[in-house]
């Protein structure tokens, strides 16, 4: 019976060892062929966009940027209108985007010089100056939703090219098309310095007007560093300061005597300081203090030490 017994066990024992084991799905893929391990799927890759699909991508563009600039944007899709200038990018037709935008932003701004100069003809300065002030604060917002469709534009196609982002490209053709206007920018020159004559002499100007002008034209020369402020006003402004002080002041010494001169001069350089502060750019602060120093103090030093 012992025998039997020790029989039987070394047969379960031997049938067990040679049942085929168990292998865990991990250890069955590790040990598979590379060839077997993946089922590779063949991808589709991006469709091309031929010139014809370019060309109407980029007609609803268009039709959308002259809705934005007659102000007629509400029932835009801005989500819809930055996918096409992202496609048009992507497919390599960055360049028939940014030529057509700043087509599109020269033609809006062509017309709305021709509003501004008209303003002037039919109105006195002041309403050539409303009007391109105006004009600038209408194109500043305008360009900001255009800009913001054509972000991967700027991030993307821009830099590669060298070109000039959207919004300031847009900044130098305002400063060509609008400021650049024959009946336009020198008018408008002549209108501020006029303002500043009339204050001075007594009189009183639109201050946040001044102050609206007087900022487009530093803005105008950003991008490039082109100083339309200088050029247009500031080298204007200093002369005729100069050219007013000595007149005024010129035989005030004798006339008044120290005391009268100092308080009236005092008052005076008040006045300046106070106009840099409501509508003159900060930078004019400087070359304004040295024309003051020169004129009301330089110039007759002598007179006033000689009469104590």
């Amino acid at each position: 019976e012992a025998g039997a017994f020790l029989s039987r066990a070394s047969s379960l024992v031997m049938s067990r060892r040679n049942r085929p084991q168990a292998v865990p799905p991990a250890a069955a893929a590790a040990a598979a062929p590379p060839s077997a391990r993946f089922a590779l799927r063949k991808l589709n890759s991006r469709p091309a966009m031929d010139a014809e699909a370019a060309s109407a991508r980029w007609s609803v563009l268009s039709l959308a940027i002259r809705q934005i600039f007659r102000h007629d944007a509400s029932e835009l899709s801005f989500e819809d209108l930055y996918r096409s200038a992202y496609n048009l990018v992507l497919h390599k037709f960055g360049t028939l985007l940014y030529e057509g935008v700043c087509a599109e932003i020269e033609l809006h701004l062509a017309q709305a010089a021709v509003q501004v100069a008209e303003a002037g003809r039919v109105g006195d300065g002041a309403a050539l100056l409303r009007s391109a002030t105006d004009a600038w604060a209408d194109h500043r917002l305008t360009m900001v939703m255009v800009r913001d469709i054509l972000m991967y534009m700027d991030r993307t196609y821009v830099p590669l090219q060298r070109r000039r982002p959207v919004y300031d490209a847009g900044t130098v053709a305002f400063r060509v098309q609008v400021w650049g206007h024959p009946q336009i920018g020198t008018k408008l020159g002549r209108v501020l310095l006029d303002g500043v004559a009339g204050e001075r002499a007594g009189g009183m100007c639109d201050r946040g007007l001044m102050r609206s002008a007087c900022g487009m034209l530093s803005e105008l020369g950003r991008v490039d560093g082109t100083d339309v402020y200088r050029a247009a006003f500031e080298d204007g402004f200093l002369a005729e300061t100069a050219e007013f002080y000595r007149a005024e002041m010129g035989g005030a010494v004798a006339a008044g005597g120290t005391a009268a001169y100092v308080a009236r001069a005092t008052a005076r350089i008040a006045e300046e300081h106070e106009r840099v502060g409501h509508y003159l750019a900060a930078c004019t602060a400087g070359p304004l203090g040295e024309v003051l120093d020169r004129e009301l103090v330089t110039a007759h030093h002598r007179a006033l030490v000689a009469d104590p």
